[in-house]
């Protein structure tokens, strides 16, 4: 962790801790996100029904792989307040991890160097992702530790290291198999070594079950697992998918269009030259990916705090801020997190944010702040040399 960063860790240790006392002397100490994974967890060790029940709120449905329930039946050993007490602290953990792995990342792959002033931005970063930040502590999710997984992924195979790659990104679609999505950049650019871990690693998340619960209740597992995902949709409505806005002007257009869209887009840009004079194929294969990443949320039905994903763009941008002035992206930056980072009652008073929600104002500003990083990446990348090292 570079010096100037361990403040963060003592600020963020903090406001985990006051957000913690808070939520229990306001007795919301509930995570109802966790309580779905340990409740599924506590069903499968105790040989119950794990899919198609709500655990705790009408939408509290398990909709994970068999091998996440299993992740977490350690855990449901213990009472569910202390061990929700343990997952709101490793949340913390988490985005301290997060930021350290990003600020080395940009430093390494992408700016080749240390913007100035790295406790400031780090502090901006938070800032920005404050309000979903909340929000994933108080339901006690596992997004911020998705972003550790692909922030981590990504480090290790622009390092070099493409077997811990494949690991980490075939655990990251195990849990979340639309994430899949960053298959694009690494298939167009041949990656095959981390593909074929990656695959590996989802054959045995797949086939841990079979080999600890017995093929038949496996089996059973991996079927309610597909309808428990084909259903989810059908229960939660989110007004940020870009098929949300297109509905209003084409009502019957058919739910995958945008993910074709978008993966199409991927595949286009990553095949583009990574030998041409505006860009470097490590800088670019990170910004594909981290896009990937990012654009989940705007084309699956999902919850507010799965914009998390964002995380690492949001890094890149203000980092590239610093290194240098640029009016115009500094200007649309803005915009993006006035409707990305203030999506609360208590800013907006709950009619008016009532109406941001409605019209998707989170999911344009993720849109924006999409094109900001591209901004970033070009303008940054059109004024270095282009004699830079090339991704093996």
């Amino acid at each position: 962790m570079p010096r100037e960063l361990r403040p963060f860790l003592l600020i963020t240790a903090a406001l985990v801790l006051a957000a913690l006392l808070l939520e229990i002397s306001n007795d919301r100490f509930w995570l109802s996100d966790f309580r779905v994974y340990w409740s599924a967890a506590r069903a499968l060790a105790d040989q119950q029904q794990v899919y198609g029940i709500a655990f705790g709120e009408d939408t509290g449905f398990f909709k994970y792989a068999p091998i996440v329930a299993l992740a977490f039946v350690p855990a449901s050993f213990l009472p569910f307040k202390l061990a929700a007490g343990i997952h709101f602290m490793l949340i913390g953990v988490a985005l301290i991890l997060a930021v350290v792995r990003m600020e080395q990342q940009l430093m390494r792959h992408f700016f080749m160097a240390f913007a100035p002033r790295i406790l400031f931005r780090a502090i901006l970063v938070l800032l920005c992702i404050a309000v979903l930040l909340s929000r994933e502590l108080h339901l006690g999710n596992i997004n911020l530790w998705l972003v550790v997984g692909v922030v981590t992924a990504t480090s290790e195979l622009l390092d070099g290291n493409k077997t811990m790659s494949g690991i980490l990104f075939g655990c990251v679609f195990l849990v979340k198999p639309y994430l899949a999505l960053m298959l694009i950049p690494l298939l167009v650019r041949r990656q095959w070594p981390v593909l074929s871990t990656a695959s590996i690693t989802i054959v045995i998340g797949v086939g841990l079950p079979f080999l600890l619960l017995g093929p038949t209740e496996a089996w059973q597992l991996h079927l309610e697992w597909m309808y428990a995902m084909a259903a989810h949709s059908n229960y939660l409505t989110s007004p940020n998918t870009a098929i949300a806005w297109l509905g209003k002007i084409w009502p019957t257009v058919p739910s995958w269009t945008m993910i074709g869209v978008a993966a199409s887009t991927l595949a286009l840009l990553g095949l583009r030259k990574a030998g041409e004079a505006a860009f470097t194929a490590k800088c670019r294969l990170c910004l594909e990916l981290w896009t990937a990443f990012a654009l989940v949320p705007n084309l699956v039905v999902t919850d507010q705090e799965h914009f998390l994903f964002s995380m690492p763009l949001i890094a890149l941008v203000i980092t590239g801020l610093f290194h240098r002035k640029d009016p115009l992206t500094t200007g649309l930056f803005l915009l993006a997190m006035c409707l990305y980072a203030t999506r609360s009652t208590d800013l907006w008073g709950s009619q008016m944010e009532n109406e941001f929600e409605a019209h998707g104002a989170l999911g344009i500003g993720n849109l924006l702040l999409i094109v900001c990083s591209w901004m970033i990446h070009t303008r940054w990348i059109g004024a270095r040399s282009p004699n830079q090292a090339q991704l093996g």
